[in-house]
């Protein structure tokens, strides 16, 4: 039998740093390892919509991501130092583009702001039995880089109440340990807020909820204290009974107490 060569050291290191380095390959790849939006919307029906987006990118580079609207306008940034953020257009539909010139694989954060006309038609969607109203919110990740968690949040003008969730993706189920949606209040505004994860290319969050018109908390009190002040009034006699300490007989006469 012939003898084995020995391997030489210098493939041995290359092999041993192979091993070390490859594993930890994913760990390091570009992604967004975060995205929430929240959609502010007026009486007009036009959506402010803030985004915080926290990107992994271990080498320089240029990261796009998707915003979900075809209207997107005013663009305003709160980026880091080494991040340029434009609004851009990807497939036709607007992308916020971060360029950075350094490495984050630790993550870094952009926020920016912006205004979408049209978010909501007043005058073209039908009002439902009661006066409710149908809003349906919708984002589709049209980026090939995945999104490991996306928040969004919709809320409504001050006036407006939600009444009911009508459908959702991801949806609730009996396999679903906590709901992707919740009711939410924000300072005077209610809406809804929906959670997805691991969100692909072509992935998309959705959520559908019913609202109407409702009563401010402020005049609902003073219907009721202006309804007990007539109940009194109207009642007086029951309630605090007559005067000079004479009861109302029986027939309709006055009975003198004894």
């Amino acid at each position: 039998m012939r003898p084995t060569s020995p391997v030489p050291m210098s493939l041995l290191l290359a092999g041993t740093l192979a091993a070390l380095l490859i594993p930890g390959q994913p760990c390091l790849a570009t992604e967004i390892s975060a995205l929430s939006q929240r959609i502010t919307v007026d009486e007009a029906g036009t959506g402010l919509v803030e985004v915080e987006v926290t990107v992994i990118a271990p080498t320089p580079g240029r990261i796009v991501v998707p915003l979900g609207f075809g209207a997107a306008q005013e663009l305003q940034v709160e980026g880091q130092p080494g991040f340029a953020v434009t609004l851009e257009k990807s497939g036709g539909r607007p992308c916020l583009a971060i360029i950075t010139d350094h490495a984050s694989p630790q993550g870094q954060t952009v926020k920016a702001r912006y205004t979408l006309p049209g978010f909501y038609e007043w005058n073209g969607k039908k009002r439902s039995d009661f006066g409710n109203r149908t809003l349906e919110y919708r984002f589709v990740n049209s980026q090939a880089l995945p999104i490991a968690a996306f928040t969004a949040e919709v809320l409504l003008p001050p006036a407006f109440l939600v009444n009911s969730v009508e459908a959702s993706i991801p949806e609730l189920n009996e396999t679903t340990p906590v709901a992707p949606f919740r009711v939410v209040r924000i300072g005077d505004r209610t809406g809804v807020r929906i959670r997805a994860s691991k969100l692909g290319l072509g992935d998309t969050c959705m959520v559908q909820f019913r609202f109407k018109r409702g009563a401010k908390p402020v005049a609902l009190l003073f219907v009721g204290l202006a309804a007990a002040a007539l109940y009194l009034f109207a009642f007086r006699d029951l309630v605090w009974g007559q005067p000079n300490g004479r009861e109302a007989a029986p027939g309709g006469g006055m009975a003198q107490a004894g």
